[in-house]
């Protein structure tokens, strides 16, 4: 199966965008050519050719590589990327591939492997600059691309799909954007962890996360409490997993334009969590984030502990 997703008009309107900033950078390095010589000038003619020379690359990566090919490709050698200049990215350098389906437009999040092993391509100006970054930052990346409801239709998405689940890649959780963590544990984080008493820890951490999901939670107050209550963890121990341990990790969902509204695994709860108590570990200086993490919940939580002390009573 071949699947080929066209190019879409913005790629044209970007385009001519570079062109006219193209043309208002080299007009200003001119008119400063044509005036008397200072060092004020000669730094701004610095930028402003440096600048033109930046938009010249730009429309040489639009010519030549975006508006002559489809945005993207997608067949059993892996994913073609000429939207966002990636270009080949194989099979098995792809983790895997999530589909948001974000307003108006879609989105595919593409877990890179390993970034510096993608083939380098002339023009491609941002993946080339990702590349060098990934020489220091040795992180896994997820590269991004918007795709229009208008460039695909939805056989199209059907089929592209299916390739996914073929191959393996379709992934059913949000991965990230950009440089990902590392996911893996370590020795001493793995201690911290069995110190904690997994199995009594890890229900709190799920009941209490549902607090910071993308949806009305109005109608979880009562799981979330009879959970608490059940547990053997006093009212401040509570407090203190609520304010320390889950809020910090999940508070961020709240602030996407879609966050996550299915749940926080519980594989991401305790590797999130567990690294960042290690972290909190060896800072000398604590500051007190406890509001900024929990003041879009803190209604609810108050709500949740009264809850608890009437079961428990």
């Amino acid at each position: 199966m071949n699947i080929k997703i066209n190019k879409n008009y913005r790629y044209v309107t970007t385009l001519l965008w570079y062109i006219a900033f193209l043309i208002l950078a080299s007009a200003i390095s001119y008119l400063l050519v044509l005036k008397a010589v200072t060092g004020f000038n000669l730094v701004f003619l610095f930028i402003t050719t440096t600048i033109s020379f930046f938009y010249i690359l730009m429309i040489a990566e639009h010519v030549f590589l975006k508006i002559k090919q489809p945005a993207l490709i997608a067949n059993e050698s892996g994913i073609k990327d000429y939207s966002g200049g990636m270009g080949n990215i194989a099979w098995d350098n792809i983790n895997g591939i999530y589909i948001l389906n974000a307003i108006p437009d879609k989105e595919l999040y593409i877990d890179i492997a390993n970034l510096r092993s993608v083939p380098l391509r002339p023009f491609s100006i941002k993946k080339s600059f990702f590349q060098i970054l990934s020489l220091i930052i040795s992180k896994r990346y997820v590269h991004k691309i918007e795709i229009s409801t208008k460039q695909a239709s939805t056989l199209t998405w059907a089929n592209l799909r299916t390739i996914l689940s073929h191959q393996n890649k379709l992934l059913s959780e949000f991965p990230g954007q950009s440089f990902i963590k590392n996911k893996e544990l370590t020795a001493k984080e793995l201690e911290l962890l069995e110190s904690l008493e997994l199995d009594k820890r890890l229900p709190i951490w799920k009941a209490i996360s549902n607090l910071f999901l993308d949806v009305d939670i109005e109608f979880l107050h009562g799981s979330i409490a009879q959970t608490l209550a059940n547990s053997q963890y006093n009212l401040q121990m509570l407090n203190d997993i609520y304010n320390n341990e889950v809020a910090p990790v999940c508070y961020s969902n709240l602030f996407f334009v879609i966050g996550k509204w299915s749940g926080f695994s519980e594989e991401s709860l305790k590797i999130n969590i567990i690294k960042r108590l290690y972290k909190q570990k060896f800072r000398k200086k604590k500051f007190d984030f406890n509001y900024f993490h929990t003041f879009t919940t803190r209604e609810d939580w108050q709500i949740i502990i009264k809850k608890v002390e009437e079961l428990r009573s």
